[in-house]
């Protein structure tokens, strides 16, 4: 189990919701401040990457949901607010 979560798939899981968040955050900027900004791009990518996990398990034939999944998305997420707020200090 361990293995499988640092197998390719939750790596592109990771980078897909970096860079799904990093782009929230630029588009809410402009609306918003940067604090805030973060704060909606988390929970934004955080609750489309649930959506998805659902949708795999009770509309798409053959996925299931996965919790790793979801750590993956939420780790990449994090990371990315992690380099943005270092990368515009």
């Amino acid at each position: 189990m361990v293995v499988d979560f640092f197998g390719i798939d939750k790596l592109g899981h990771l980078i897909m919701y970096g860079i799904l968040t990093w782009l929230w955050i630029l588009a809410l900027k402009t609306i918003t401040s940067k604090k805030r900004s973060i704060y909606f791009a988390l929970t934004i990518s955080i609750f489309i990457g649930l959506l998805m996990e659902i949708g795999q398990k009770y509309i798409f034939t053959g996925r299931s949901f996965e919790y790793d999944d979801m750590m993956a998305n939420t780790i990449g997420s994090l990371l990315s607010i992690g380099i943005f707020s270092m990368a515009n200090k």
